[in-house]
């Protein structure tokens, strides 16, 4: 582990949760500002507030990313995710998911889920977040959805109406809401088809997530940078076992899940929260904030004021601020 990762040895701050009405496990999505908000290499993000002209779209997303995965997570719409390259893995419920190019999934509001790739060549997903409005008729149907929620999509249409919702959404272009909203309308439709033809990616695809690492996940969670020898021990397995299990369920190793853990709460409390970055680093448990200056640009390549400054300039062009780092 790199240095940056030691907890300091106060008492650990119950505030690292960011949010307190969550399981110790799970990270709560929470909305940032409509733009690209210095995304990862080859990813193309726009995020609320889409006004009343894109009523029902929380986000809409493409990577591209053979590394890419995301923590447990909670929120309260429903999200798809379509696979248009490579491999991957979804977790819903506990068990784990295979996926791969053509097949989609389907989360329903309050669902803890994460995933990720499965790190065998390239990987490039769509994925998007909506909330049912004056799209009613579809919303009964995705409640009925069952337990089976990877599906294919033998002709492709999900990632198609994926990618012209994201033109639409980045181009403005005369017209663009009312465009937008026939498009969610027709992709929406089109998942629910793919669901209704019964075409499952693969059969028996669920794997069982073990007790252990359900259990060192929520430790990791409820203490964001506890040492990974630590949640070893409390997880009452060895470290090669740990290991092994971890990485071949997950696609990551515990380190690298931990470091994704932490930017992901660093990004959420530098754009949704006006705490200076010393604070931010003090709520990490990082050692100093320099530690954490240090660690976010290894991670992102620049600094959290950088960060929120690009930010800042894009939701109101002209603002800026003064921070530590």
């Amino acid at each position: 582990m790199h240095a940056e990762f030691r907890p300091k040895p106060n008492d650990r701050k119950e505030a690292v949760d960011l949010r307190h009405d969550a399981p110790a496990f799970i990270e709560i999505a929470t909305p940032a500002v409509r733009a690209k908000l210095l995304p990862r290499p080859g990813e193309l993000r726009f995020e609320l507030p889409f006004g009343p002209q894109y009523s029902g779209i929380v986000y809409i997303d493409r990577l591209t990313d053979p590394a890419w995965f995301t923590p447990m997570q909670i929120h309260d719409y429903f999200e798809l995710c379509c696979v248009s390259e490579g491999s991957g893995w979804f977790i819903l419920d506990g068990a784990k998911h295979a996926a791969e190019a053509g097949d989609v999934f389907v989360t329903k509001p309050h669902e803890v889920h994460c995933g990720g790739a499965s790190g065998q060549g390239q990987f490039t997903l769509y994925s998007l977040g909506f909330r049912f409005q004056e799209l009613t008729p579809l919303e009964n149907g995705y409640y009925l959805l069952g337990q089976s929620r990877v599906v294919r999509d033998s002709s492709g249409a999900v990632a198609q109406w994926c990618e012209r919702l994201l033109r639409e959404c980045e181009h403005e272009a005369p017209y663009g809401p009312i465009m937008a909203k026939s498009v969610l309308t027709a992709l929406l439709t089109d998942i629910l088809r793919c669901y209704a033809n019964h075409e499952p990616a693969r059969e028996n695809a669920a794997d069982p997530i073990p007790s252990y690492i359900k259990s060192a996940l929520s430790i990791i969670h409820a203490q964001s940078a506890s040492r990974i020898p630590d949640v070893i021990r409390q997880a009452g397995v060895s470290r090669a076992h740990f290991d092994r299990n971890f990485k071949r369920l997950l696609g990551v190793t515990p380190g690298g899940y931990l470091r994704r853990l932490l930017m992901d709460r660093a990004k959420r409390a530098l754009l949704e929260t006006d705490r200076s970055v010393t604070e931010i680093a003090d709520l990490l448990d990082f050692e100093s904030v320099q530690a954490f200056c240090l660690f976010f640009k290894r991670q992102s390549g620049a600094s959290p004021l950088q960060f929120r400054r690009q930010a800042a300039r894009i939701a109101a062009p002209g603002s800026d601020q003064e921070e530590e780092c």
